[in-house]
């Protein structure tokens, strides 16, 4: 149980980077 609380912490975390990552992605695209 606690381990694939971990896993899915995990999975949380890089979600949250991609996010962030398209979120800065997103002002260079439209900033032309």
């Amino acid at each position: 149980m606690k381990k694939q609380q971990r896993e899915k912490s995990k999975k949380i975390m890089a979600y949250v980077i991609l996010v962030i990552f398209i979120a800065s992605l997103i002002p260079m695209i439209f900033g032309r």
